[in-house]
């Protein structure tokens, strides 16, 4: 339905949600608004909105002061970068005045007085600086949009075919997150915020200069315009083999000097290659499901596994512990401790067992309970509000 979205990279799915509660607020406003009635004077609207302006033009100030400083290191390199008829201080003076006009109605509409002497002149002034904002800022981003790339099935059949329950790790061809569109496990991510422990250990296996943010495989880059995994994949690839890395995607002709001086049986082995991407296979990456000696195991998936050990015994689970997932073992519920530092690892009974793993986030009790007392509370100002006997 809208234009674009389909070919849209997007990695901040928190962004709706705060946006969707400041929507939900200006609609209120509006609807306040709309409701006053055709005889209320002036002088009284002024008065009924004054406080309320005031304080948000102060809040919205501060909130957008503080912005703007935060943002001073990134304008200011981005004032060096042009492309396109219209230079980047272009962009950034036009938004503030776009910004500026916005607001400008938007007081207007509230405050108009005489000159807005209907409450359906004032819900015109207001509904035009929204949505005429809105629709500007949509309709920028258009003009960058380019044709659909074509998918590359057998890149991805092969990768499916080839990963099995294991991650693949890539350096531009998947971009992080994406690899969950096609239900293949992948070691990158671009988030906020992440993990503290997991942010640990990739600093620890790939260095300090890790960006917590986006660990791409490419940037921060390393001397000589080197992807930043590309030296580590190509030396050290049992680093990724241990996190359960079983494959690897590099663009196509990707160099990765200095894998010869490892020993044959150690190397990267090409699977498939084509003219986007190659893939190589980690030839002893860590399973995703790991139990001790004399146990024998079937994994349904992810989260279920099917165990039969001869003695009592343990599994290792390559997943990211945090506190909120289980295990039910039997039936009988059990709570991961740390592998590694970073993994889940449980006690297994003798004999056969059936194992699923569960995950509920801490305190999501409170989080249902405030959730109800929203949506509570949204009911009874729908229901404390009544229509004036007289419209406009």
């Amino acid at each position: 339905m809208l234009p674009g979205m389909g070919r849209t990279v997007f990695y901040r799915l928190c962004f709706p949600a705060e946006q969707a509660a400041l929507l939900m607020l200006a609609v209120f406003g509006m609807d306040d608004l709309c409701q006053l009635s055709a005889d209320l004077p002036a002088a009284q609207v002024r008065a009924r909105f004054r406080r309320p302006v005031l304080w948000a033009g102060l809040v919205l100030g501060a909130a957008v002061g503080v912005a703007w400083w935060l943002n001073g290191a990134t304008r200011a390199a981005l004032r060096s970068y042009s492309h396109g008829p219209v230079p980047t201080w272009g962009y950034e003076a036009a938004s503030v005045m776009l910004a500026c006009v916005a607001m400008a109605l938007c007081v207007a509409a509230f405050l108009g007085g005489a000159r807005l002497p209907s409450a359906r002149a004032r819900m015109s002034l207001l509904s035009a600086a929204v949505l005429g904002e809105a629709l500007v800022l949509f309709c920028v981003p258009l003009l960058s949009l380019r044709a659909p790339l074509p998918r590359n099935v057998p890149l991805l059949q092969t990768v499916q075919r080839e990963l099995g329950l294991q991650r693949f790790v890539t350096m531009g061809v998947i971009a992080p997150n994406y690899g969950a569109y096609f239900r293949l496990p992948s070691l990158n991510h671009n988030g906020v915020p992440m993990p503290a422990a997991w942010i640990a250990r990739m600093q620890r296996d790939f260095g300090p200069d890790v960006d917590p943010v986006t660990f791409d495989g490419i940037t921060p880059n390393r001397p000589g315009c080197q992807f930043f995994l590309a030296d580590t994949l190509a030396k050290r690839p049992e680093v990724f083999e241990k996190l359960g890395v079983a494959l690897a995607l590099v663009p196509h002709g990707f160099p990765l000097p200095g894998s010869e001086a490892l020993a044959p049986e150690n190397r990267l082995k090409l699977l498939y290659t084509d003219a986007t991407a190659d893939v190589y296979r980690l030839p002893h990456a860590a399973p995703y499901f790991e139990a001790g000696s004399g146990c024998h195991m079937q994994a349904a998936s992810q989260t279920e596994v099917r165990t039969d050990c001869a003695a009592p015994s343990f599994l290792i689970r390559r997943e990211l512990m945090m506190a909120g997932w289980t295990a039910r073992v039997n039936g009988q519920i059990v709570v991961p401790v740390f592998e590694d530092g970073l993994f889940e690892r449980i006690l297994l009974p003798a004999g056969q067992a059936e194992v699923r793993f569960s995950f509920t986030p801490p305190f999501m009790v409170w989080g249902w309970g405030g959730f109800v007392a929203g949506l509570a509370l949204l009911g009874l100002g729908f229901a404390g509000k009544t229509r004036p006997a007289s419209g406009d």
